[in-house]
């Protein structure tokens, strides 16, 4: 795949979350950005749910897009 050179204004909650996560720059940041991304869209594709959850609480994460990638793998078999 032939890499392409963009730009892109970076904010203060990604410069935040770079912060917090310990990325160095944009460019790994949007690497392990799509990287998780590829990941829920492939979840979703199983129809697996995404969450987290410990012995005390439960969380499932509803996003709208990623519920359409579930209803368009249930309609394509």
């Amino acid at each position: 795949m032939k890499k392409q050179t963009f730009f892109i204004a970076i904010t203060d909650d990604m410069k935040l979350l770079m912060e917090e996560s310990g990325l160095k720059n944009p460019r790994d940041f949007f690497e392990k950005s799509i990287s998780l991304f590829e990941w829920a869209i492939n979840q979703k594709k199983k129809n697996l749910q995404i969450g987290s959850w410990n012995e005390k609480e439960k969380f499932i994460l509803h996003d709208p897009f990623l519920e359409a990638i579930s209803a368009r793998s249930d309609n394509n078999g």
